[in-house]
C-alpha cells in the first residue's frame, strides 16, 4: 500500500551524538554498539484528523489510538480514516513492522504494526533502523515501561515526548 504522504527513508534520519564510555552501563558483544534510543530509527509521532470532518473517518487505513496497543502483534484497528484525511492532513501511514509506544494515558502500552496504520498524537512510531531488530526495541521498551513512567512530566496528565 503505498500513500503520497510517506515516512522519510532511512537516510534522512537524524544522527545523534556517540555513547561516552562513562554512559555505558555493562560490557556488550563486540558486533554490538551503545547507540542513543533516538538513532535506532525514525521516530515519528501521530495525529487526530479533525472531528468535525466526517469525510476523514471511514473505509480507508486503520487509524490507532491507545485502546488499539496490545502489547503485541496489531492487525485491526477500531476505527479507520479515509484516504481524503491522508491527502488533506499530515496524517503519516506506518509500514507493517513499526513499533509503536503510547506517550501519555498508557504510557509504553505497545504495539507491532502487522499492517499498514496511522496513529493519533498519543502514540509514537518507530520505523527501525536496517541494523535493528524491531522486537528487540519492542522488549527494550517494554522492559524500559517504568522509566519512561518516572521520567514522563507534565501537569494534568503526564507524558513522554518523542
Amino acid at each position: 500500500m503505498s500513500t503520497k504522504k510517506s515516512v522519510k527513508k532511512q537516510s534522512e534520519m537524524k544522527t545523534e551524538a556517540e555513547i561516552n564510555s562513562d554512559e555505558i552501563p555493562f560490557k556488550i558483544p563486540d558486533n554490538w554498539k551503545w547507540v542513543r534510543l533516538s538513532t535506532v530509527g525514525m521516530w515519528k509521532s501521530g495525529l487526530t484528523p479533525s472531528r468535525s470532518k466526517a469525510e476523514y473517518y471511514g473505509e480507508g487505513y486503520p487509524w490507532l489510538k491507545i485502546g488499539d496497543l496490545n502489547d503485541s502483534y496489531i492487525y485491526e484497528s477500531e476505527e479507520s480514516i479515509t484516504k481524503l484525511a491522508v491527502e488533506n492532513t499530515s496524517i503519516k501511514i506506518f509500514p507493517p513492522e513499526t513499533v509503536i509506544i503510547a506517550m501519555y494515558g498508557s504510557i509504553g502500552k505497545l504495539g507491532i504494526l502487522k499492517i499498514h496504520a496511522a496513529t493519533n498524537q498519543a502514540c509514537c512510531a518507530c520505523i527501525v533502523s536496517d541494523h535493528v531488530f524491531n522486537k528487540y526495541l519492542f522488549y527494550f521498551l517494554m522492559f524500559n515501561k517504568q522509566y519512561f513512567i518516572i521520567k514522563s512530566f507534565g501537569g494534568v496528565q503526564a507524558n513522554i515526548s518523542k
